[in-house]
């Protein structure tokens, strides 16, 4: 009898999957947390379905197609559309985030420096796959917290993938020669670079003459070849296979006939997101999660709060509306899938020790369990915290008029 345990793996993923997808709609909870909760349900340390060696094959398959997508649907539009206003922001969040973490990393958990800043830089990354699905779903990608909101994850994507490409040279001066660590990243961005200038036209070409005219199915295969075939060339020259996938995406995002792309290849984008996120569940420890309960609670709660009001001022700072602010600041209160590739690439270089990686990877899916649970109640609980607020400050200005008056 033929092998067919990944068959059966296969099963019980999709077929768990299709289950809660279902219950959360009825609910009308995100069906994200009920992928992220079969995946430890169904997993090694759970009721133990899936086999702790296959989890690895399911979450990095899973990660390759999620990642084409999310690059496949980061256009640089917003960026133009919003100019200044969105880099300040931008800036002014990730930095704030990466420096308090980064300082907490170095005083409380004795990191050295480097693993506090990709620390730092993880936390501060939201999840793309999450808030774009759900902001998609509610019909508000073209509202301005919407726009705000694409906007700032693209630039955090870019800078996760700038950070991943340079993990190598960070991680310079180890053991071993120098050279040998750093030339397949050297020749590899020169590949990116290559690839930037030319991709763009070729691909527009090719898609022209060789993929739109065999109609969808053919936009379909190409798409998923293009995927495997980025992770691929990333794996050549010793990147995160995940990361050769985004490029990839980002490159098509950027042809001339990007929306039939989407139009025919994003609706396996919630197969994608399915597989991704109860794999992601699979590989959680239930025994570290439990041992360091109070730790996480804590950890997830205060990133909540945290990155929700310091995207708030940040958003603010930067000249938007008060209410807008406080949605997008909701909206990206999460740490984001990249965190977590971060994190693991960040541990192949010995940047971040083994436990902290299990740590990490156990947090990261608190703040989306829990972060996703803010993105659909974000806009009304936005108008009503942004009422108080503005309540307040015309009552105490009404107040000081009065002292003043009474005064004179």
């Amino acid at each position: 009898m033929h092998d067919i345990h990944l068959l059966t793996d296969g099963v019980a993923i999709f077929g768990v999957g299709l289950l809660v997808a279902w219950m959360f709609r009825f609910l009308g909870a995100p069906s994200i947390i009920g992928f992220l909760v079969a995946g430890i349900v169904i997993g090694p340390s759970g009721l133990g379905v899936v086999e702790q060696h296959d989890v690895e094959t399911f979450s990095e398959f899973g990660l390759v197609l999620l990642l084409f997508i999310i690059g496949l649907e980061l256009s640089p539009e917003p960026l133009l559309r919003m100019g200044k206003s969105l880099a300040v922001a931008a800036g002014i969040q990730v930095t704030s985030t990466l420096g308090i973490v980064a300082l907490l990393a170095l005083t409380l958990f004795g990191l050295d420096l480097r693993g506090s800043i990709i620390l730092g830089i993880i936390v501060a990354l939201s999840s793309t796959a999450i808030v774009l699905k759900q902001i998609s779903d509610r019909g508000e990608a073209d509202t301005v917290a919407g726009r705000m909101t694409t906007g700032i994850l693209l630039i955090q994507d870019v800078l996760v993938i700038v950070v991943m490409l340079c993990l190598p040279f960070i991680a310079l001066g180890g053991e071993g020669d120098w050279r040998e660590q750093i030339m397949p990243s050297v020749f590899g961005l020169i590949g990116v670079a290559i690839m930037l200038i030319f991709g763009r036209r070729f691909l527009s070409l090719f898609l022209k003459k060789v993929v739109y005219p065999g109609g969808a199915e053919f936009v379909t295969l190409f798409g998923v070849v293009a995927a495997f075939g980025g992770a691929y060339l990333a794996g050549l020259v010793g990147w995160s296979l995940p990361l050769g996938a985004c490029i990839v995406g980002l490159l098509l995002a950027e042809a001339d006939a990007r929306h039939q792309i989407a139009a025919d290849i994003l609706p396996l984008r919630d197969v994608f997101n399915a597989l991704f996120f109860i794999s992601l569940g699979m590989l959680v420890d239930v025994d570290v999660a439990l041992d360091n309960i109070v730790l996480l609670s804590l950890a997830v709660a205060l990133t909540l709060v945290g990155k929700s009001a310091i995207t708030s001022i940040a958003v603010r700072a930067a000249k938007w509306p008060l209410a807008a602010s406080i949605q997008i600041g909701l909206g990206l209160c999460t740490v984001s899938e990249f965190g977590y590739v971060l994190a693991r690439e960040a541990n192949h270089f010995d940047l971040l020790p083994d436990n902290v990686l299990t740590i990490v990877t156990v947090y990261a899916l608190g703040t989306m369990f829990f972060g996703a649970m803010l993105v659909p109640v974000a806009r009304p609980v936005s108008l009503r915290i942004a009422g108080w607020l503005q309540r307040d400050l015309r009552d105490e200005s009404n107040a000081e008029a009065d002292e003043e008056q009474a005064a004179h």
